[in-house]
């Protein structure tokens, strides 16, 4: 990934635009992926949905809006539902 200064400016982007692109060498093949986070009520990142695909069948630019969409739906999810108590 980097140095924390590299990374900093990175994440900060993510932060802002709710998604995240990425190109990576997975194999012998070449592999994009377009991910979301999930944020808990404080807006705290808890998760994330993700879809990755070969690059050279990856449209990036259609993916975003759907995994931005499915992010939200689970973060709205996530805020509604009542906290159990774990004993």
């Amino acid at each position: 990934m980097g140095t924390a200064d590299v990374l900093r400016p990175r994440l900060a982007a993510i932060h802002r635009d709710r998604f995240a692109v990425f190109s990576r060498p997975q194999w012998d093949t070449l592999m994009t992926g377009v991910a979301a986070p999930i944020l808990d009520r404080n807006g705290t990142t808890i998760a994330a949905v993700s879809v990755i695909t070969p690059s050279e069948q990856s449209q990036p630019a259609a993916h975003i809006p759907v995994v931005v969409a499915v992010a939200r739906a689970i973060t709205r999810a996530m805020a509604t539902e009542t906290v159990r108590d774990a004993g």
